[in-house]
């Protein structure tokens, strides 16, 4: 039992503590159980709270599953943005590519996968998806910028995120359902070639 002068947390690091942990509980129950099988329950199990205290931050296990998601995004695009900084001034076309799909196929963003299948019939989810593809898209145009500055402000920039979005979140989604790995090398390579002819020469 801890004593009277152990310091307690203020109230709103303990929400955030909180909130990490059933971000953290939900994107594992998304990716073992999968959506139809990720309960409210099992979340706050997995993040070591009751089921009050999720409900309390969180109205339904939509409205959690949204903001971890949303949570995860901005995650995988740090990642990728840092991977970017560490290549340096010399970074290719080919890295930008291996960095976004390496990030796509980690186990975490399995249950970005899982959020987009669960759209297609979920109402609350695909209204919600709009506000996730802007936040993918606004992310991937900030990073492609910064490392690529010669496209900052071009109209080609969004057009090469969607399609490094698009082509990355696809290979993601084939290879996890089929394991097709030479289909996946060729739509990679591809992909590099493609975008090699508008990002600036190293």
């Amino acid at each position: 039992m801890p004593s009277r002068d152990t310091p307690r947390k203020p109230r709103r690091d303990q929400r955030e503590d909180s909130r990490r942990r059933l971000f953290a509980a939900t994107i594992g129950c998304l990716v073992d159980q999968g959506y139809g099988s990720t309960t409210t329950s099992a979340i706050a199990r997995g993040a070591g709270l009751s089921n009050g205290a999720l409900f309390h931050l969180y109205a339904s296990k939509e409205d959690l599953i949204i903001a971890a998601v949303v949570d995860l995004v901005r995650r995988v695009i740090a990642s990728v943005n840092q991977g970017l900084e560490e290549a340096g001034p010399t970074r290719t076309a080919r890295q930008l590519v291996e960095l976004s799909s390496a990030a796509m196929r980690s186990p975490e963003a399995q249950a970005l996968l899982e959020f987009y299948a669960a759209a297609r019939t979920n109402h609350r989810l695909q209204q919600a998806l709009v506000g996730v593809e802007r936040e993918i898209t606004d992310g991937m145009v900030a990073y492609m910028a910064h490392a690529f500055p010669e496209l900052a402000g071009t109209p080609e920039l969004r057009g090469l995120v969607g399609l490094l979005g698009t082509a990355t979140l696809g290979t993601a989604l084939v290879e996890l359902a089929m394991g097709n790995v030479v289909t996946l090398i060729e739509t990679r390579s591809a992909l590099v070639t493609a975008l090699e002819t508008a990002l600036p020469a190293t």
